[in-house]
């Protein structure tokens, strides 16, 4: 179980996860600009000082893929990662 400690299930298949994007904007937010050279798992390494948070970066800003988000775009870093993943639980199983 190890590295999937953070992990949790989806209850049913039917649930989307259209929510795991209502994120909430914080003022503790970290913003940066993206460049297709910079890839999130590297961001997340950076903020979060783990690679594997990639996916909360993409939900926060409404992308599905990485490839969609052009150079330039300016992407929010939800941070503290805690609070990010405590609100994506609270979307996804209430």
């Amino acid at each position: 179980m190890g590295r999937y400690k953070d992990t949790f299930k989806i209850k049913s298949a039917k649930q989307q996860p259209k929510a795991i994007g209502s994120i909430p904007i914080k003022d503790t937010d970290l913003y940066v600009t993206y460049n297709s050279s910079d890839r999130l798992d590297l961001i997340s390494y950076r903020v979060y000082s783990d690679p594997k948070y990639w996916w909360v970066i993409l939900s926060a800003n409404g992308y599905k893929l990485e490839f969609d988000i052009e150079d330039g775009e300016i992407l929010r870093i939800p941070y503290p990662l805690s609070d990010a993943i405590n609100a994506i639980r609270k979307n996804t199983n209430g």
